[in-house]
C-alpha cells in the first residue's frame, strides 16, 4: 500500500524546472509550493506542469519577507500533516525540497514522535529518498506482521535461564533493584516472546538455585564471576 507523500518545495530557495515538477504523479502524491510575497507571477510551463496535480497542488504564501518565513510556514503545515495522520491512524512520509539546512533541528524532534520525514536539494531527489522511505516503511510492516503471527513462548529453556543469568554477570548496572522490576526485566531480556507463565518460571529457577534472595522488594544478587 502506498504511503501518501508531500513535497513541500520552498520556491523562494528554489524553482525546480517544470520537468521536476512532472515526474510527481500518482494519487498518493502532494505538492506543496510555498513562495514569497512577491512571487506572484508563475512561468506558463510551470502552471502546466502543475495542471495535473489538481486539488493535490496547494500553493502558500507568505505574506511577508524575511529570512526564515517560508521556514515557518513549512513548518507549520508539516505539523498539519503531522495532526492530519494521527487522527486518520496513519502515516505519511514528507520531504521538505530546499536548499536551506535550517530544518535538521526540527526534524530530529518530529523523527522522535515517529514522523517520516526529510529533505533533499531537488525533485527527483526527493521522489528517490521517498522510495527508499516507502521501502522501509513496507519491510517494517511486513516485519511486524510476522512477529504478531509468532504466538508467545509457554516453555521454559534452559537457554533461557542462561541468557538472564548471563545480563546479571556481564551487565551488573542493568539488574533489577526490587522485586517488582525483575519480572519485566525477564520478559524484555527474553525479546519479549515468552508468555508471563515463562517470566514466572525463571525467576522461580532464580530462587531455587539460590542466585537470588529478597530482602523485603529488595534483591539480593549471589552469582558466578564474570570469565
Amino acid at each position: 500500500m502506498k504511503i501518501p507523500l508531500h513535497l513541500l518545495v520552498d520556491f523562494e530557495n528554489l524553482q525546480p524546472p517544470p520537468e521536476h515538477v512532472a515526474l510527481v504523479r500518482g494519487e498518493h502524491s502532494h505538492l506543496w509550493v510555498f513562495h514569497g510575497p512577491h512571487q506572484n507571477k508563475f512561468d506558463a510551463a510551470m502552471v502546466n506542469a502543475w495542471k495535473p496535480l489538481g486539488d493535490r497542488l496547494q500553493l502558500v504564501q507568505s505574506s511577508k519577507n524575511g529570512k526564515n518565513a517560508l521556514d515557518f510556514h513549512i513548518a507549520y503545515f508539516l505539523g498539519v500533516l503531522r495532526e492530519q495522520d494521527v487522527t486518520a491512524s496513519r502515516r505519511s512520509i514528507c520531504i521538505v525540497v530546499t536548499g536551506d539546512g535550517g530544518f535538521d533541528a526540527l526534524f530530529d524532534f518530529m523523527r522522535g514522535k515517529g514522523c517520516a520525514v526529510d529533505k533533499a536539494g531537488s525533485i527527483p531527489a526527493a521522489l528517490a529518498l521517498a522510495a527508499r522511505m516507502q521501502a522501509q516503511a513496507e519491510k517494517e510492516s511486513e516485519t511486524k506482521a510476522t512477529e504478531k503471527q509468532i504466538p508467545p513462548r509457554a516453555t521454559l529453556s534452559e537457554e533461557d535461564f542462561g541468557k538472564i543469568v548471563a545480563g546479571f554477570v556481564s551487565d551488573p548496572k542493568s539488574r533489577p533493584a526490587s522485586r517488582k522490576k525483575l519480572e519485566p526485566y525477564v520478559l524484555a531480556r527474553l525479546g519479549n516472546k515468552v508468555t508471563p507463565a515463562v517470566t514466572q518460571a525463571v525467576v522461580k529457577q532464580l530462587i531455587k538455585r539460590g542466585l537470588v534472595t529478597f530482602d523485603g522488594e529488595k534483591i539480593k544478587y549471589v552469582l558466578p564471576a564474570a570469565t
